[in-house]
Parts: structure tokens; C-alpha cells; sequence
């Protein structure tokens, strides 16, 4: 079974299992990291993402179910701050929704942690995050058939990291530099086929 495996940087991880009936769960793990107090315009990186996930989650169907986790919403300097928020067998759009508006943004960006989370593959790091390109070959060398999208949504810096893992999962690197792009990488990297 192919498994898509989209992940949004600075906002979070999807995965979906691509299904031949009904929608396979979608786990979406979401940056709640310091790092979206960051202001784009007017507006901060948080009310901006909650905004397009929200009506991204919305225009999913009734039948969908939706997990969500996040990460760095409790504690300032826990590296270990990955919380399950909703399950997988979760099909109300509402309380993504409401679960997301509600994180306030505090501290640490574990990409890979969540990564190895969603992945069932979570190991014990001496690191903050560890190396997400690694873990998604780790991964793929696992035999977990998975493709992966990253949306870096208001990074300024380098990016070479999130291009190499989104490429070790065979999938696309999309910049999301304002809300309407975000909103766009977002739709794309979470259509089914």
C-alpha cells in the first residue's frame, strides 16, 4: 500500500495512507514551536497557518478522518514536546479546527521526533531534533512505502535540509512565503489521487 507522507515545516506533518475504499487516516503534526510568533505582514505565522489548515481541514470530506499532534506548544526547552491531540479514528473537522486555534506557541521545533512519531519509528536522540533527511531515508530503507511533501511556510533560511528529506521521500519541496501560498502548497501536497 502506498502511503503519502506530506510535511509542512513551520506548520506540520501529514500522513495519509492512500486507501482503495474509504479515506485512509490523515495524521497531521503541527509546528506549535516559538517560531510562529514570527510576523508575515501584518499577521504572525500562527493566526496565518491556523487559518489556511482550518479551511484546508474544512473542504476535507465527512468521511475523512483526520488525527493531529503537535509539537512545542507545552514547554519552552523540552525537546521531547510531541503531543497526540486527536486519534486517528477522529472525523470531526471541527475539532482540528478548534485544536489548532488553541495551541499556544512556546517552544522547540522537533521536526524529526515527529516525524519518527508518525512513522512508528521513534528512537531515543541525543539531540534536539536529529537529522529529518536521515529519518526519512531511515524510513524508506525500512520498507515503508511513503512519499513526502514539505511546505516551508515563511522560512528565510537555508533550506537544503527540507529539499534533501522532501527528495528522500520522493516527493516536492513547495516555499510558501504568504498565506496564499501556503494555502495553495497546502492543497496540492494533500490532494488524493
Amino acid at each position: 500500500m502506498k502511503t503519502l507522507l506530506p510535511i509542512f515545516t513551520i506548520l506540520f506533518v501529514a500522513l495519509t495512507a492512500l486507501a482503495q475504499e474509504a479515506p485512509a487516516p490523515m495524521l497531521l503534526i503541527y509546528d506549535a514551536s516559538g517560531s510562529m510568533w514570527q510576523k508575515l505582514g501584518d499577521e504572525t505565522k500562527k493566526v496565518l497557518a491556523a487559518e489556511a489548515l482550518s479551511s484546508t481541514v474544512a473542504n476535507f470530506s465527512a468521511d475523512q478522518p483526520v488525527a493531529l499532534m503537535a509539537y512545542g506548544h507545552r514547554e519552552k526547552d523540552n525537546c521531547d514536546d510531541v503531543e497526540w491531540l486527536l486519534g486517528l479514528d477522529n472525523t470531526s473537522k471541527e475539532e482540528v479546527i478548534k485544536s489548532v486555534r488553541s495551541l499556544n506557541p512556546t517552544g522547540k521545533t522537533p521536526l524529526a521526533r515527529s516525524a519518527r512519531m508518525a512513522l512508528d519509528q521513534l528512537r531515543e536522540q541525543q539531540s534536539c531534533d536529529g537529522d529529518l533527511c536521515q529519518t526519512i531515508a531511515e524510513a524508506q530503507l525500512a520498507g515503508i512505502d511513503f512519499k513526502l511533501h514539505i511546505v516551508g511556510f515563511g522560512i528565510k533560511e537555508e533550506t537544503a535540509a527540507l529539499r534533501c528529506a522532501a527528495d528522500a521521500g520522493g516527493g516536492q519541496y513547495f516555499d510558501a512565503s504568504d498565506v496564499d501560498k501556503l494555502a495553495a502548497a497546502l492543497q496540492e501536497a494533500t490532494r488524493t489521487t
